[in-house]
């Protein structure tokens, strides 16, 4: 399984950036685990159902893209990622986007965050812990209101909105005061 690593796994350390998409993976090889300096890594269009073991050992990741998967969870050990600034996984509407959100909560320079046509009915109250949080995009799903806690992160500046049934009226306002550039 790992042929197609050959290259990259000949030093490993040097390997900041993979790319391992349109793959049909529904795993990693453990391999993965050796990219200690990996950076970037972009895993969308596989068959992943969940966020494999081996890439919570990636402690400096910073962009993670999961995009169009199968995933129905990330990882209970996704807290590891204390880099992670970014993670782009729109498409997954099997997410268990409650889950998700408290398990990103524990990542504490997460910055930018896209959860599109993931399925998403509400946003969970833990959006209170992503105190890094600068750009928020949430198109595509099924969100009615906004919960009291999202008026609170003081370094959002873009939340997109786009194509979900929520009347956002009076929110504008609030949002508009903090100079927030809002998608709706």
């Amino acid at each position: 399984m790992t042929d197609f690593l050959e290259e990259e796994l000949k030093d490993p350390k040097a390997v900041k950036r993979l790319r391992l998409h349109n793959g049909e993976f529904s795993d990693l090889p453990e391999e993965i685990g050796l990219f200690i300096n990996l950076e970037y890594l972009e895993l969308s269009f596989n068959n992943l159902e969940s966020l494999p073991g081996v890439v919570c050992k990636l402690e400096n990741l910073q962009k993670l893209h999961i995009r169009n998967n199968k995933l129905i969870e990330l990882n209970e050990n996704m807290d590891s990622l204390k880099r992670l600034k970014m993670i782009h996984m729109p498409g997954n509407p099997a997410i268990d986007s409650v889950k998700v959100f408290q398990q990103l909560s524990r990542l504490p320079k997460l910055e930018k965050l896209s959860l599109g046509d993931c399925g998403v009915r509400a946003i969970d109250p833990s959006i209170s812990k992503f105190s890094n949080l600068r750009v928020l995009h949430l198109y595509g799903n099924l969100i009615s209101e906004l919960p009291e806690e999202i008026y609170g992160l003081r370094k959002l500046q873009v939340l997109d909105l786009l194509r979900n049934p929520i009347e956002i009226g009076k929110n504008v306002e609030r949002f508009q005061a903090k100079g927030l550039r809002i998608e709706i």
